[in-house]
């Protein structure tokens, strides 16, 4: 990828690509560009934006170049963790790395947004109605129901009063905490620079605010956790670590 020397360009330049993947012609030469990427010849901020748009495509991260680097967060090795409170969730949800600054804004108003549904058929309760009337889903319905958890209606999904954890805002780096305060919806915002809108909006309150990751109060294990993985999962095995940070 010859964009890799401007990290403004190369970030551009993935995102546009994982775009383009998303049509079934493309998929298998988007991911053979992606997954060629020589990871020693960019910064933690790109490997990131790879693993993003490699999950995004549904395939996983490559690693070349990763072992030089120690990976995109640190050890390899998962430590256990600590349980937190009885009957409450907690979260990892992954953002926009390209639109960082609206999801923030966004998020401190009260909204946590999540993905990029751009029209109506994305809503996550339009499709758990259409799978349950067992109806096939679009391609754009496929890639949102991999977050469907974040539908607070979903028999396994978020509930109210739990704890989400959401990297790399306010910026690169350190995360913040939310509780969960409302149901999902589903609100179109106004295009963003690629056409995305935003649709999904889980209600939150901020909790804390830009934690850094290697601080020495965010255990082994949870940084361990915050290694790029799917837009949406449950780490309630490590909700101790998390409810730790409370009273750091």
């Amino acid at each position: 990828m010859r964009l890799l020397g401007d990290e403004r360009l190369a970030a551009f330049a993935i995102r546009v690509l994982e775009r383009i993947g998303q049509d079934p012609e493309n998929h298998a030469a988007v991911l053979a560009t992606l997954q060629a990427v020589d990871r020693r010849e960019v910064t933690e901020g790109l490997s990131a934006d790879l693993d993003w748009a490699l999950n995004g495509l549904g395939a996983k991260s490559a690693t070349k170049g990763a072992a030089s680097k120690g990976g995109a967060f640190g050890a390899a090795t998962t430590r256990a963790g600590s349980p937190g409170v009885a009957k409450r969730g907690y979260w990892v949800m992954r953002t926009s790395q390209w639109e960082r600054p609206y999801i923030w804004s966004e998020a401190r108003l009260g909204r946590l947004r999540q993905g990029w549904g751009w029209n109506a058929e994305a809503d996550l309760g339009v499709i758990a109605a259409t799978v349950r009337r067992g109806e096939e889903l679009t391609e754009e319905q496929r890639m949102s129901w991999r977050s469907r958890r974040m539908n607070t209606s979903e028999r396994d999904g978020m509930r109210l009063g739990d704890i989400v954890l959401a990297p790399n805002l306010p910026e690169w780096g350190r995360f913040s905490l939310f509780r969960v305060t409302g149901s999902y919806e589903y609100t179109l915002a106004e295009p963003r620079r690629w056409g995305e809108r935003f649709g999904h909006v889980l209600p939150v309150e901020l909790l804390i605010e830009g934690i850094d990751r290697r601080s020495p109060s965010v255990s082994d294990g949870l940084r361990a956790m915050l290694r790029p993985q799917s837009r949406l999962f449950n780490i309630t095995g490590y909700g101790g670590d998390i409810e730790a940070l409370f009273t750091s």
